[in-house]
């Protein structure tokens, strides 16, 4: 039997970060992952269902879920994650009757780099080394901009695991960590990690108080010139919600959507 690979960009990119920090185990008709290192990070405890989910099956993944996911998350939370297509109607209102939510995000490639509207020259984007004091500066940036929406009461543990582990990536040449810094204070980062021929940007965060000054913007056009000329023939890519305003600066950049991702996902 040929071994099950994802054909979609998203979870090829995501296989990136469990094939490097979470165990992996096929079950026949899905992926188990969990990240026995980062207990608190709900996206290294998922399945990955290998075709979309069907109505008659809400009780087989709830089980699923329980027996092979639930005892090794400090946060409880329960997801399906699969190519596409997106549910029927039908379908989706099984799930939503058992709890879960359906959730559809954009998966963005990089088509033509784009010089950005507004390009802030008072930044110097640089790329972060092994100073524990800017991997700190990056740990309080991402729970300043994403701890509050996260709805997780157990984010800032997540969040300084999941920091180490993106350092580590970073220290064996698995990507590079990107610092937009005003007069010496880091005010935006973001990653960038390769692997299948893919460059996947990882949490893309300006500081609040410095937002809409074309920092994200200068900061995403650098370190994509960095891409294409480390890797001229990979695929950049940026994963986001539909509704997320930033998706504007992304197309604004060059990033068109080259497909969509799909979930279903709720509380255990």
């Amino acid at each position: 039997m040929n071994e099950w690979r994802p054909s979609g960009l998203f979870l090829q990119s995501e296989f990136i970060f469990w094939e490097e920090f979470s165990r992996v185990e096929d079950i026949g008709d899905a992926h188990v992952i969990t990240t026995p290192s980062n207990p608190a990070w709900r996206w290294g405890h998922v399945l990955v269902l290998h075709g979309p989910p069907q109505a008659e099956g809400v009780a087989h993944w709830r089980e699923i879920h329980a027996t092979c996911i639930g005892p090794h998350q400090l946060t409880p939370h329960r997801m399906l994650l699969w190519d596409g297509p997106a549910l029927d109607p039908s379908t989706l209102q099984a799930y939503e009757a058992d709890g879960w939510k359906f959730r559809s995000m954009d998966v963005l490639t990089l088509r033509e780099l784009e010089q950005p509207n507004f390009y802030n020259s008072e930044i110097e984007v640089l790329q972060l080394d092994d100073s524990d004091s800017d991997w700190d500066a990056v740990l309080a940036l991402d729970v300043a901009c994403f701890g509050a929406e996260a709805n997780n009461p157990n984010y800032h543990i997540f969040a300084s695991r999941r920091n180490k582990q993106y350092k580590e990536m970073v220290a064996k040449g698995g990507g590079h960590w990107y610092g937009a810094f005003l007069a010496g204070e880091l005010v935006g980062s973001l990653g960038i990690f390769e692997g299948d021929g893919l460059l996947r940007y990882q949490e893309i965060a300006v500081i609040p108080a410095h937002q809409r000054k074309g920092i994200a913007s200068t900061l995403i056009y650098e370190s994509a010139l960095v891409g294409l000329e480390e890797f001229p023939n990979h695929t950049q890519v940026i994963v986001t919600d539909k509704d997320n305003s930033s998706i504007r600066v992304y197309r604004s950049l060059g990033f068109e959507t080259e497909s969509y991702s799909y979930s279903l996902s709720g509380s255990v």
